[in-house]
């Protein structure tokens, strides 16, 4: 949460990136349950991965998350592998017109500073 300390008035972010590559296979989303979160809260991530319909079906793809400093893992699901700051599920065969859903439960450290913003990069492969 950011606030002018002029006025006192709430400050709202965003930013989004838009990656361009001509070559991609998979179509890949991450989004967070709430905005802003506060030191000591719990936030949900979702991702969604899923192959470009004009690509062929997607074998062994696996799906991964670095985490960001300032957040520590609760739950990534059963399936996932967590490794320091790196969660990574396997997907197996994903067909195009399908899609992979994973969520990975993290909590704000209470030493965080606030305002200050996480940056968590997911990345899908095969």
């Amino acid at each position: 949460r950011l606030t002018n300390t002029a006025t006192g008035y709430f400050i709202g972010t965003a930013r989004a990136a838009v990656r361009i590559d001509g070559e991609a296979t998979w179509d890949l989303a991450l989004d967070d349950d709430h905005d802003p979160a506060a030191p000591t809260e719990q936030v949900i991530w979702r991702l969604t991965a899923a192959p470009r319909p004009d690509a062929a079906e997607a074998v062994d793809g696996v799906l991964t998350l670095a985490v960001p400093d300032g957040v520590a893992v609760v739950d990534a699901g059963a399936d996932a592998v967590v490794d320091g700051g790196v969660i990574q599920w396997g997907l197996g065969t994903v067909a195009p017109g399908a899609v992979a859903r994973r969520e990975v439960v993290v909590a704000v450290h209470p030493a965080t500073p606030s305002p200050s913003l996480l940056f968590p990069e997911a990345v899908v492969y095969t």
